[in-house]
């Protein structure tokens, strides 16, 4: 968990530099910021740690220094770039996620989604309860309010407990989680294979 941010950091690092010798170029400067998510995202996998929190380390890095590294023509240009890039993403992950789904049950071989639909049911009923409970636990920390400003400087209210209870970790997050989870190599190994469909 730690490696992946300083991961990210040295990245962003690096990243500011090259883009302060490109003589003010908007393509290389996009083209540096692209390169730079997938440089640290494939460093961090590569050394076993989190992907994840390189990318969001090198992101929040460029962030800062982005009014001294970058031309003011190219923080508009890396605004709508990202912005169009992210939608397209999340459209993908979706139109890949229903491809997933709709093969894997579609396979007749594949009797497990079947027969697991009862365990997904309680699963999400356990899910919500979790989350209600670490919400209520937790909410007098994230609202002024209860702790008078001391912990936060947010106001937040039961309707915002009920809009996060029940908006939960859903959309593409979910989606790309669930897509690495059904891809991993456990699914395919020895052991799952030889459970006994009566288990």
């Amino acid at each position: 968990a730690l490696l992946g941010p300083i991961i990210g950091i040295v990245i962003g690092w690096l990243t500011a530099r090259l883009v302060e010798v490109t003589h003010r170029d908007v393509i290389v400067e996009t083209s540096l910021t692209l390169l730079s998510a997938y440089t640290s995202w494939c460093v961090a996998e590569a050394i076993k740690s989190s992907g994840v929190l390189a990318v969001v380390a090198t992101g929040l890095y460029l962030s800062q220094c982005r009014e001294v590294t970058f031309t003011h023509q190219a923080q508009h240009f890396l605004h709508e770039f990202w912005e169009m890039l992210g939608y397209l993403l999340n459209t993908f992950i979706f139109l890949i996620a229903g491809a997933v789904i709709g093969r894997k049950w579609a396979d007749p071989v594949n009797a497990n989604s079947h027969r697991d639909l009862y365990v997904v049911a309680i699963v999400y009923v356990i899910i919500h309860i979790s989350r209600g409970l670490a919400i209520l636990i937790l909410q007098p920390f994230v609202n002024k309010t209860v702790c008078k400003g001391k912990c936060a400087a947010y106001d937040f209210d039961w309707r915002h407990s009920v809009i996060m209870w029940w908006g939960g970790l859903r959309g593409a997050v979910g989606l790309a989680l669930a897509l690495i989870v059904s891809e991993d190599s456990y699914w395919s190994s020895q052991y799952y294979t030889d459970i006994p469909s009566d288990v």
